[in-house]
């Protein structure tokens, strides 16, 4: 289990990476719909479905260690 955590902790950063890079090229060109792709809209999912997984892992793991 531990494995897949510190997996998704490290896919949570690298998504939050691409989102900002998304945000900054799509200030740049809004033309070119960096965050209205489908891929886009398909990495959002996971990065929001990562952050959850972590957070929700995090916080159990605290109320044990109390």
């Amino acid at each position: 289990m531990i494995y897949i955590i510190r997996f998704l902790s490290h896919l949570t950063i690298a998504l939050s990476v691409v989102f900002m890079v998304f945000l900054v090229l799509n200030q740049f060109n809004p033309t070119m719909y960096f965050l209205t792709h489908p891929l886009s809209q398909s990495l959002l999912w996971a990065f929001c479905v990562s952050v959850l997984v972590c957070t929700v892992y995090r916080i159990i793991e605290e109320r044990k260690n109390k």
